[in-house]
């Protein structure tokens, strides 16, 4: 994609980029960016099969607990669901775990770059809780 990108951008003679094709680079890149994210969300939409409610809901939620609107901590992720249903030291640390696999089969390995899920892995995140009953969060919905 970034070879397409290239292309799209003319280099000067030099090899290098006036100031107006790097703004338009940029633009170009950032609009990638914005398609790749959007892709990835669709499919964890479709994969994890919350209706649009729920989906609704989990995004409201994870734009409220979230301190960037790109990405949840843990310690976001736990804040938000010891708010509903306390969490023990037990809980807590099977919480950490679970959150754990799912940052190694993260949709994407580069964003967010830290220990951190972006919203379609948090999907993926909540999906798993929701089918285990963890804390018994599917009896509070």
């Amino acid at each position: 994609e970034l070879r397409s990108i290239l292309r799209q951008v003319e280099v000067e003679s030099t090899g290098k980029l006036g100031f107006s094709k790097y703004l338009t680079f940029l633009q170009l890149c950032t609009s990638a960016k914005e398609k790749s994210v959007a892709r990835r969300q669709q499919a964890a939409v479709e994969e994890v099969g919350f209706n649009q409610i729920e989906l609704q809901e989990l995004r409201d939620l994870f734009l409220d607990v979230a301190a960037r609107p790109t990405c949840i901590t843990f310690e976001e992720v736990w804040k938000l669901i010891n708010s509903t249903t306390p969490l023990g030291h037990n809980l807590t640390v099977e919480l950490q775990q679970i959150f754990n696999e799912q940052l190694m089969k993260r949709s994407d390995v580069h964003e967010p770059p830290e220990q951190a899920l972006d919203f379609a892995d948090f999907l993926r995140f909540m999906r798993r809780l929701m089918d285990m009953n963890f804390a018994k969060l599917a009896h509070d919905q």
